[in-house]
């Protein structure tokens, strides 16, 4: 059980394998990272590896930097729902996320989900990736 880590010596608890291994057990496990793995960009996108959760437990200095919130969504566009309105709202980190998860676009903000003009880039992107596993088989 990943929870078995609030029993564990701090050591261990720094230890960025051993969390990786408790996090595929459970989520409650992110709770017990330690400050400094969650400002650590490798960490956090291994994290987010195997669960877009890992985004709500990333470093406010993480989580106001535009480039490393792109490419979390590039990675998991669903970690989009834990990043900060202000991403939510912009329409380059959106279409990365959706061009990733086409589920996160429900994490958008409102005026973005309600926008024409990004709804039809997506369903051009979503069109074109279509076509482009047509051609992979």
């Amino acid at each position: 059980d990943g929870l078995i880590l609030q029993y564990a010596t701090e050591e261990l608890r720094a230890d960025p394998q051993l969390l990786l291994l408790a996090m595929r057990r459970t989520v409650g496990a992110l709770r017990m990272v330690p400050p400094a793995l969650l400002e650590d960009q490798k960490f956090v996108f291994q994290a987010l590896q195997q669960t877009p959760c890992a985004m709500r437990f990333a470093s406010s200095k993480l989580l106001e930097d535009r480039a490393f919130v792109i490419k979390a969504v590039g990675r998991r566009g669903a970690c989009l729902q834990y990043c900060p309105e202000r991403f939510q709202s912009d329409r380059e980190v959106v279409m990365v996320a959706v061009t990733n998860d086409r589920a996160a676009l429900g994490y958008a903000s409102l005026e973005l989900r309600e926008d024409p003009k990004l709804l039809s880039e997506v369903a051009r992107n979503i069109r074109m990736a279509a076509l482009a596993e047509e051609d992979v088989e």
